[in-house]
């Protein structure tokens, strides 16, 4: 079973070499566990940096600007791959916005397919007979691989100009060809284009992947596959150059097959034009160079497409829903003004409009209200800090919405984020709904302010209310709840200085079901080292949150209570606490210690984590030790020792909470921990009982 705090805390581990994660998570394994899938597998480095001016000695404030990085490339990059799947919106796109680089890879030997997500019938064009014009434009499109050296394409029956309508289907096409396929290298058009079907393009290729949560077909094919967004009709912001200057001939030719296009624009002149744009920040050998944006699966995964749009740099798409139920957004605060006006621009930019902010300032000097702030806002005065749950419990008297989502000052909403969750509750019985949060990591760069150094998903898990007892893994910047809900669960307990919204969310649960759809809407912010969120917060405010529901505990919660005290327990010995590298807890069995998580002195925020299998039972799965590592990077082995465990001991240290959970989660290091554990179980009680924490077992396992 898995414990973790609701608020991110990073975990560090210098001397055993185990890095960090955001979570405070207390993990046992008992055979019947849930873990979060996540996708700390994937390399993932920020699509923009944040970048945030440090505040003054004592203070919580952050002034936050955001930028991108204008400066191209000054060098080309040669891409290479095997297997290629490009998306194009319509016949031509992928000839005009990454022609020369299909040419290389095509030489090269690459199996290339091309799937063309509209019928190219005419979309704004006068054409008399759209049959007739798709036809022409499909034989332009089938020369114009054919001099790349391409062979596969694909059309679907989409109608050219209506692609945003039909998102949906082809998502699923999309995910249909990819399993086909399996791609290594996926090119798809950019978001910050300007045409409809241009943007709708990458919308379905989101949509095919930002759900991805693990465990899937696609997302085996998916974590080896890079994506590279081309430009066709507006300048993006690269990262990647590719010199195509001895293609010249052949993208000339190519585009020249397309002459029902070159009738209507010098379509020539412009795709050439832009190619020799391209090539100015590079050397003066280089006269022509393609511009690609290189993203990532986690950056589908851990951005909603508005979201990753706006860090791409593309502009947001004016206007937004107007009709619909009212939601209030309640936002607690208290003397951090830089954070809370970057949570209330989070706000301004929704695409749902029918929005009034609850605005909870808990004791501090009264926020400022930016003037052109688009919604209304009933300010509540708590006149001395009441703390947090307090301050949600006046946000939800003074709301007048059907619904309430909440925002704490120091997190971001996704600018789609109120319209998703809009739309679960819409549905027939649903009155509570929730998405995903990504984690942003963000980091004092001396000189540069604030640095966003990381972003990870470490809460994607669909509702389950015995899990929900003992693992708080509902952001509650990702939820939604009908107003009248409210009276029936009863306020926010004041008692609890911290995890006062997951104590509401177990009474919530016990009235009606929740709804998650796995998808980023919001953004949870963590800043290493500034000490102002409850990320250290100690262990006791978790059991006392435990504690108000032992009796639902021991009827959800089925652990094997029976061989707690003669086979394995809960240890934290006197011994393994006394240096810098303490242990939270850590699951021995016959005095061998099999699983531990940890934490560092010097930083309560950092911890570790580790896990000690059979290698024989490993290496069976695992021949090549290589294959190991790819399946879960951030890991590293060492041999041990201990006789009555055998003479193929191993113990896997983690180098974050996600790592150890994706290796709990993983059924072939289960099979390889439990060989190890029977093994030592047969040799039977444990000898340092005194040592035992029983209190903290016993709130364990209820």
């Amino acid at each position: 079973m898995n414990f973790e705090f609701h608020r991110t805390i990073p975990l560090t581990h210098s001397s055993s070499n185990t890095a960090e994660y955001h979570r405070n998570t207390d993990a046992l394994c008992d055979g019947h566990s849930k873990f979060i899938i996540h996708n700390s597998q994937l390399t993932f480095k920020p699509l923009r940096p944040h970048s945030l001016t440090s505040s003054p000695p004592g203070r919580c404030n952050i002034d936050i600007e955001m930028h991108i990085n204008l400066i191209p490339p000054t060098e080309t990059t040669t891409v290479s791959a095997r297997r290629v799947l490009v998306l194009a919106p319509h016949f031509d796109d992928e000839v005009f916005g990454c022609g020369g680089l299909l040419a290389q890879l095509a030489d090269s030997g690459a199996d290339i397919r091309v799937l063309y997500l509209t019928d190219s019938s005419g979309g704004l064009e006068i054409t008399e007979n759209r049959e007739e014009y798709a036809a022409r434009r499909r034989a332009e499109a089938q020369r114009g691989l054919d001099i790349l050296g391409i062979a596969q394409l694909e059309v679907l029956s989409i109608p050219d100009g209506a692609l945003a309508q039909f998102v949906d289907s082809a998502s699923e096409s999309i995910k249909r060809v990819i399993g086909e396929h399996h791609p290594d290298l996926i090119l798809s058009v950019s978001p910050c284009e300007v045409t409809d079907d241009h943007r709708a393009a990458f919308a379905a290729l989101h949509r095919a992947l930002s759900g991805l949560r693990g465990g899937t077909d696609l997302e085996r094919v998916m974590i080896g596959c890079r994506i590279l967004l081309y430009e066709v009709n507006h300048p993006g912001y690269p990262n990647l150059l590719v010199d195509v200057t001895p293609e010249l001939d052949l993208l000339t030719a190519a585009i020249d097959a397309h002459s029902s296009q070159l009738e209507m624009h010098n379509y020539r002149e412009a795709a050439l034009g832009v190619r020799h744009f391209r090539a100015l920040s590079l050397p003066a050998a280089v006269t022509l160079a393609e511009s690609y944006r290189e993203i990532g699966l986690l950056d589908m995964i851990t951005n909603g497409r508005r979201g990753l749009v706006r860090r791409l740099g593309g502009i947001l798409p004016s206007g937004g829903i107007q009709d619909g139920p009212e939601v209030s957004v309640i936002v607690r605060t208290m003397d951090r003004p830089e954070l809370l006006a970057d949570a209330l621009d989070s706000i301004a930019e929704s695409s749902y409009r029918r929005v009034e902010v609850i605005l909870v300032n808990d004791g501090g000097t009264p926020p400022t209200i930016p003037a052109a702030f688009p919604f209304p806002v009933v300010r509540v005065e708590m006149g001395t800090n009441q703390g947090r749950a307090a301050a949600a419990n006046a946000g939800v008297d003074a709301a007048t919405g059907e619904y309430l989502c909440f925002l704490d000052d120091d997190d971001l909403m996704e600018p789609g984020h109120l319209e998703t969750l809009v739309g679960l509750v819409s549905a027939a019985g649903i009155r509570v709904a929730y998405t995903d949060a990504a984690v942003g990591v963000y980091e004092l760069e001396p000189g540069h302010g604030w640095q966003e150094v990381d972003r990870r998903l470490p809460y994607s898990r669909d509702f389950d209310p015995d899990l929900l007892l003992v693992d708080n893994y509902i952001p509650f910047n990702t939820l939604i709840v009908e107003r009248s809900l409210f009276d029936e669960a009863g306020p926010f307990d004041p008692n609890l200085e911290f995890f006062e919204d997951w104590e509401f969310l177990i009474r919530l649960a016990g009235l009606t079901p929740f709804h998650h759809r796995p998808q980023v809407t919001a953004e949870y912010r963590h800043f290493r080292g500034s000490g102002h969120h409850i990320l250290g917060a100690q262990p006791h405010q978790f059991h006392q949150a435990l504690r108000q529901h032992h009796a639902a505990l021991n009827v959800a919660v089925h652990a094997f209570r029976r061989t707690e005290h003669a086979f394995w327990s809960m240890t934290c010995m006197p011994s393994t606490n006394a240096g810098s590298v303490p242990r939270l807890s850590c699951v021995s069995i016959n005095v061998m210690e099999v699983f531990g998580i940890g934490w560092h002195k010097e930083d309560d925020n950092y911890h570790w984590g580790f896990l000690t299998v059979s290698q024989e039972e490993l290496d069976g799965h695992f021949p090549d030790g290589d294959d190991f590592f790819r399946a879960h990077p951030g890991t590293w082995c060492e041999a041990v020792g201990y006789q009555a465990a055998g003479s193929d001991q191993i113990m896997i240290h983690a180098t974050t909470l996600p790592v150890i959970e994706s290796l709990v989660a993983d059924h072939r290091i289960r099979q390889a921990a439990a060989v190890l554990n029977m093994r030592l179980m047969r040799k039977g009680p444990t000898v340092y009982s005194r040592f035992h924490c029983i209190d903290l077992a016993d709130r364990v396992l209820g």
